[in-house]
């Protein structure tokens, strides 16, 4: 971890040239929240694994959930002649599953929202080609329901969520294409998007 951010200090350091214009940007993505849904650890009752099965009513059925892709939506401002970025950073996820194997079917439907203060720091901006990494930590909210003949329970709970990607990159000037590489409770591995600046 120390060499990650002695790799990110150099980089910015050396960069502080090219880090001259600022504006607000809006960005939408597409990503995985792989461990958002994995149940290492975080509250979900729908999980995304296809071979999981639920006991339902005494018997075991084989549980093919739902989950969509994990959306993001970042609305943020990068000062002027400098290489900090500070964003607001929302994911939502969907996953619906209809359980069978008892007298009726039950339905169970799952929302989870991670709002999250972000630090965007640039290694470069050349104006239509920009590399960054971003660091954010926040609140990831869920909502858990189910129905049963008619009946529906549910619940909530808050948890603590973070967000770390140490290599991102866009290209474009006022319309821009963007793809992020990293880890954390949102969302895995990578995301891709497009964004405005203005």
């Amino acid at each position: 971890m120390k060499k990650w951010f002695l790799c990110i200090a150099i980089a910015l350091a050396g960069s502080q040239a090219f880090a001259q214009r600022g504006g607000w940007l809006c960005e939408a993505a597409i990503s995985y929240g792989m461990y958002d849904r994995s149940g290492l650890g975080r509250s979900s009752e729908i999980v995304d694994v296809s071979s999981t099965s639920t006991v339902n009513g005494g018997q075991r059925s084989d549980n093919h959930p739902t989950v969509l892709p994990t959306f993001t939506l970042a609305f943020g401002y990068k000062l002027p002649d400098s290489y900090v970025g500070i964003f607001l950073d929302t994911a939502w996820s969907y996953a619906y599953n209809n359980l069978e194997g008892g007298p009726s079917l039950m339905s169970e439907n799952e929302h989870i929202l991670h709002v999250m203060p972000e630090i965007r720091l640039y290694y470069m901006d050349k104006g239509n080609t920009r590399l960054y990494a971003t660091m954010g930590a926040g609140a990831r909210f869920r909502r858990f329901s189910e129905t049963y003949e008619g009946s529906t329970l549910s619940n909530r709970d808050v948890e603590f969520s973070y967000q770390l990607s140490p290599f991102g990159m866009s290209f474009g000037e006022k319309w821009y294409f963007s793809c992020d590489f990293g880890m954390g409770n949102a969302w895995s591995f990578f995301r891709i998007g497009a964004g405005y600046k203005f």
